[in-house]
């Protein structure tokens, strides 16, 4: 088999509470964004699909998300968005098979409110889905 990983009781921890905060609705702070009901039903396999506008998600066969026409949307450019998320922080995560790099939860990111273009489609993406 492969190596055991030993996991800090930091990461533990962590982990625990990232489990906890992905069996309830996701909140922001700053009103931004109260919830996501739906597509927390969606991933969750509680709900097959939610359909409204340009957001589009789906439970099976594995759940998924589809914006559509996000790139093309003058309105959210691609560029100053990669630009923004160029900034946040990522960690190294990484086994036998696979290695990445992940950024935190961007909904609990504090310098999240300071990516001017990601808290743009935040806002468009709650009046859609509430």
């Amino acid at each position: 088999m492969g190596k055991k990983r030993v996991v800090s009781k930091a990461e533990e921890e962590e982990l625990e509470e990232n489990l906890k905060r992905a069996k309830k609705p996701l909140q922001v702070r700053g009103g931004i964004l109260s919830r996501t009901e739906f597509l927390r039903q969606v991933f969750q396999g509680e709900l097959e699909t939610y359909n409204i506008d340009w957001l589009a998600a789906e439970s099976k066969p594995f759940p998924v998300c589809q914006l559509s026409e996000f790139l093309s949307s003058p309105s959210y450019s691609l560029s100053e968005l990669e630009d923004q998320l160029s900034k946040l922080e990522l960690k190294t995560k990484k086994n036998d098979l696979y290695q990445f790099t992940q950024s935190s939860e961007l909904m609990t990111l504090p310098e999240v409110d300071q990516l001017p273009r990601l808290s743009e489609f935040r806002l468009a993406k709650l009046n859609l889905t509430i």
